[in-house]
C-alpha cells in the first residue's frame, strides 16, 4: 500500500495515534524529467507516548520515534537500522514532519536532540528548517585522490572534527563514477564526506551530491537531508545560489531542495508513504 503519509490506500484520513507505525520515503523524486532510481530513503515512524526509554532492536532501516510535546509540537529521536542515536536525521525528521502535519492542517515545530526545527507542507512537497550552519573554504586534502579515485577542485568544512567536509569536482562531474569509500577513511577524518557539483544542463541551482561516512556505518547514504543543509549555505556562500534542486547520486538515489532564508535553511521533498501497520 502506497500514498500520502497520512492517508490510506484509498485516499481517506487516518487517524495516527499512540502506537501506530507508519513506514514512509522521504526525498522521492516524482516530477516529470527525474530519473526513476530517485527512490529515496526509508524510514519507520513509530507514535508513542514519550521519549523511548532504551534504543529499538535492529531493522532493515531507519527507525524514528516521535511523540506530542505541545499544540504543534512534537519530539523526535532517530536510530541507525542497528539502533544507533541519530544527532541529526534529515529525512527521519522529514517523515515524522508530513505525519504531523497532516494531523495538525498547518505549520508546527519538531525538536531533536535539543535542536528545534520549523516544519511546513506545500502542494507536494514537505519543508523543514535549520538554523543555516556556515562553511569555511579549505585546502583539498592529499588523500582524497587514493580514497575517491578522482580529485575534487574544491573543498570545505564545517562543525568539529567530527563534522563534514564538502569536497567539490568540476561541473557537470559524472558523481557516480567516484569510488566508495571503506572503513580505511577513518585513517585520514572523522568528517563525513558530501561530494557535490553542479549540473548546468539543468535549471539555475541543480546540483548532484553524494554522502559517505563509512567511520559511522554509513558507507553511502541513500538521500540526506542534513547534507543538503551543509550545502545549502555552501553554494550560496560560494556561488551566490541560494535555492538547490539537488540529486543524490546514491544507488536508490533521492531528490531534495533547499532555500536560504536570513539564518535559516529550508530543506524540502517529497515523503510517500509504503505501508500502515494497525491503528
Amino acid at each position: 500500500m502506497s500514498g500520502a503519509p497520512g492517508q490510506g490506500g484509498t485516499g481517506s484520513r487516518q487517524r495516527w495515534e499512540a502506537g501506530a507505525q507508519r513506514r514512509l520515503r522521504a526525498f522521492v523524486g516524482a516530477e516529470a524529467g527525474l530519473p526513476t532510481t530517485a527512490l529515496g530513503n526509508p524510514c519507520i515512524v513509530s507514535r508513542v507516548e514519550g521519549p523511548p526509554a532504551s534504543p529499538p532492536g535492529p531493522a532493515d532501516t531507519t527507525q524514528c520515534s516521535t511523540w506530542p510535546l505541545a499544540d504543534r509540537l512534537a519530539g523526535v529521536r532517530c536510530f541507525t537500522d542497528q539502533g544507533r542515536d541519530i544527532q541529526c536525521c534529515g529525512h527521519g525528521l522529514l517523515c515524522c514532519a508530513a505525519l504531523w502535519l497532516a494531523q495538525w492542517g498547518g505549520e508546527g515545530r519538531l525538536t531533536m536532540a535539543g535542536t528545534s526545527v520549523r516544519c511546513r507542507q506545500d502542494t507536494t512537497l514537505t519543508w523543514l528548517a535549520f538554523p543555516r550552519v556556515t562553511c569555511s573554504p579549505c585546502a583539498v586534502p592529499p588523500w582524497a585522490f587514493s580514497v575517491l579515485g578522482s580529485m575534487p577542485e574544491a573543498a570545505a568544512i564545517t562543525g568539529g572534527h567530527d563534522g563534514y567536509l564538502i569536497v567539490r569536482f568540476a561541473d557537470d562531474f559524472p558523481l557516480r563514477s567516484l569510488a566508495l569509500p571503506d572503513t580505511t577513511l577513518a585513517k585520514h577524518t572523522q568528517r563525513a564526506v558530501i561530494a557535490t557539483c553542479r549540473s548546468t544542463a539543468k535549471a539555475p541551482g541543480a546540483v548532484q551530491l553524494r554522502y559517505f561516512a563509512p567511520q559511522y556505518a554509513t558507507a553511502e547514504d541513500s538521500a540526506t537531508g542534513s547534507a543538503l543543509r551543509i550545502l545549502a549555505d555552501y553554494w550560496a556562500s560560494q556561488d551566490g545560489i541560494q535555492r538547490l534542486s539537488a540529486a543524490q547520486r546514491s544507488p536508490r538515489g533521492g531528490q531534495l531542495y533547499s532555500r536560504v532564508e536570513a539564518e535559516s535553511v529550508w530543506v524540502g521533498g517529497r515523503v510517500i508513504a509504503e505501508a500502515v501497520d494497525g491503528h
